[in-house]
């Protein structure tokens, strides 16, 4: 009698619709088509079906076991992982630095120092291909070192110097302690008070190392004048003006039995005086 009609359906349920041309399916994921003919005679095949995937969405990749763009101190183990809602992840790449790119399996270590960019995408079964995402990570496994130019002895005031360096993450503080005193941040130090003191030095960098303490020691005298009432002198003393003398002038005496006594506080005194073949301190 011949084929009267084709019925389908595209909802899972019993096939309603007349078939009159050819129809898109577009919903991502499974459609289950059903269909079924009636020929002339108003006999009825029984209901068939097939099932229409579509995937027009690119799967996800994911990165994990770093911060991005932020120091580290460790190598980094990068781990990736990719979702895809419908057809299913078929494969995974990542490019490291200037790497080629390679099929991911297991977490790959990163512990070059510096910055390396990594980048990765995924493809699905349906051949969707993600669009490459980027990452960056930044390790530095080195303290940064710093120098000082710290003498051994100043006279009147200590004016000292320090300086952090880091090829890597850079310098992120450099801190000091005088005497045992509270860390305290900063690369100049001054310093009146005379006496022996200890200095401790170290600074720490944006990734976080830090340095191992440096130690220095150093005095600090107090120049004193002759013509200063620290000093006190018995019998015949004269002043004598001359300008290679530090205060502009010295004390001079030639007569038996003069003497002259300081009074100063702290563990040690210098007498600085010019000496010759018959005269001296």
């Amino acid at each position: 009698s011949g084929v009267a009609t084709i019925l389908y359906s595209t909802d899972g349920t019993e096939p309603t619709s007349p078939y009159l041309s050819p129809f898109v399916v577009s919903a991502d994921g499974v459609t289950e088509v059903r269909f079924a003919a009636i020929d002339i005679k108003g006999n009825r095949e029984q209901t068939r079906s097939t099932l229409v995937r579509v995937d027009t969405v690119a799967p996800s990749t994911s990165a994990s076991g770093f911060t991005d763009g932020a120091w580290r101190t460790t190598p980094a183990s990068v781990s990736l992982a990719a979702a895809d809602d419908f057809s299913g992840v078929a494969a995974t790449y990542l490019t490291v630095g200037a790497g080629a790119e390679a099929p991911y399996a297991d977490p790959v270590g990163v512990s070059a120092e510096g910055t390396t960019t990594i980048s990765f995408r995924s493809v699905d079964v349906a051949g969707n291909a993600e669009a490459p995402k980027s990452a960056t990570i930044k390790i530095d496994t080195v303290a940064p070192t710093t120098t000082s130019d710290v003498e051994a002895i100043y006279v009147d005031d200590a004016q000292i110097a320090l300086h952090g360096s880091d090829g890597v993450s850079g310098v992120a503080s450099t801190t000091y302690s005088l005497d045992g005193s509270v860390w305290s941040e900063g690369t100049e130090i001054s310093l009146g008070e005379p006496g022996v003191h200890s200095l401790s030095y170290r600074s720490a960098d944006v990734a976080g190392n830090v340095e191992a303490t440096h130690d220095a020691a150093f005095t600090l005298y107090d120049r004193t004048e002759q013509t200063e009432q620290k000093f006190r002198y018995n019998g015949t003393w004269s002043t004598n003006a001359h300008t290679s003398a530090s205060g502009g002038s010295h004390k001079v005496s030639r007569a038996s039995g003069a003497w002259a006594e300081v009074a100063f506080s702290g563990p040690a005194v210098r007498l600085v005086a010019a000496t010759g073949p018959c005269y001296g301190i």
